[in-house]
């Protein structure tokens, strides 16, 4: 039996890209990741960089750390 992915295509798609961002060491998608102008629902870890376009984009969307 194929089980589903129950993770949105575009989001992991949008995930796949900021791996590839300058000094991007890792990216996780969270329980409520969707796609949006950057996708909801991410962990970011950078070294030597910030990305201010990644940060706080819909901030406490129904998950708390």
């Amino acid at each position: 039996m194929k089980k589903q992915l129950w993770m949105e295509t575009e989001a992991i798609r949008q995930l796949e890209n900021i791996e590839k961002y300058l000094g991007v060491v890792d990216c996780v998608g969270l329980p409520d990741l969707h796609p949006a102008k950057t996708p909801v629902g991410t962990t970011i870890v950078t070294k030597n960089v910030i990305y201010p376009s990644l940060i706080g984009n819909d901030i406490g969307c129904g998950i708390a750390l």
